[in-house]
């Protein structure tokens, strides 16, 4: 049943609109239903497919409205009765949680926005949790140099992940995962330049669970001077043990490494090798 907001007197109902961001607005019209008197003027709703902040106090942002079609766009010309709806995603670029102060947020409805993508030097759990109020995303991008938020963290406060991509691993990563109780995710470390000490170091009993639970896991790292590909395709398939099978190509449920090698000059030779379970 729509909102009684009608019963409200007039006066309080514009005093209501008057106080309101235009998200709210707009979420407010959607809930009183066809009288929308006293919540002039009515909050026009433009879908998009991204947007994309680059800076905390950004008075730019770049929206994205199709394949190769993107524009930039001054914060200060959006008609203030209009709200972007961001179908696809939200990128954020070298910002903190100071970005949610910037007067972008006040024109973007976010409740429909499948991604979320962050890249930055650092992650905090305050930029996330305030993130988290605004957004409920199947897919999140995490690229960052340093982080306080464990992947635990992130499964408490994102729901409905169904793609994660986290650059950074330590020590338990696996583990952490495994003990998420999730089902049927991707997970990727979205980081070429990982080491591959730090990619493995975990228990492979841990991703025989994750495997068994349905999920997908896209592991990159470079290797060291001196390691080569052979010798890291065979340290691999020892360290992930027997219930594990190399596959050449699958495209159901397996683990995926992408080693990269960097020779001499700068050339660089990359491959990637397959498991699924022994099963």
């Amino acid at each position: 049943m729509p909102f009684p907001f009608h019963v409200l007197p007039y006066g309080l109902r514009q005093r209501i609109r008057e106080l309101v961001t235009p998200p709210e607005a707009y979420d407010l019209q959607i809930a009183v239903g066809n009288d929308t008197s006293g919540l002039q003027p009515v909050t026009i709703l433009k879908t998009i497919q991204s947007v994309e902040i680059c800076d905390d106090d950004a008075e730019d942002v770049i929206i994205g409205q199709g394949l190769f079609n993107f524009k930039d766009q001054t914060i200060s010309e959006i008609p203030q009765n209009t709200v972007f709806n961001a179908t696809d995603y939200l990128k954020l670029k070298h910002t903190t949680e100071n970005v949610l102060n910037n007067p972008v947020f006040h024109y973007l409805h976010l409740k429909n926005t499948e991604g979320l993508i962050i890249h930055a030097n650092m992650v905090t759990q305050e930029l996330l949790q305030l993130l988290a109020q605004k957004v409920s995303p199947t897919t999140l991008e995490l690229k960052f140099r340093e982080t306080e938020v464990l992947l635990p963290d992130i499964f408490s406060m994102f729901a409905n992940i169904q793609s994660l991509a986290y650059s950074n691993l330590y020590c338990g990563w696996a583990r952490d995962l495994a003990n998420a109780a999730k089902r049927n995710i991707c997970f990727s470390n979205y980081n070429v330049e990982a080491r591959f000490e730090d990619v493995f170091n975990f228990d492979a009993g841990d991703v025989d669970r994750l495997l068994k639970d349905n999920w997908s896991l896209f592991l990159y790292c470079t290797l060291s001077d001196d390691m080569d590909i052979p010798k890291a395709k065979s340290d691999i398939t020892k360290y992930m043990g027997s219930n594990f099978k190399r596959a050449d190509s699958s495209n159901g449920i397996r683990l995926c490494v992408s080693l990269k090698k960097v020779a001499l000059f700068g050339a660089s030779e990359c491959t990637n090798i397959e498991f699924i379970l022994n099963e």
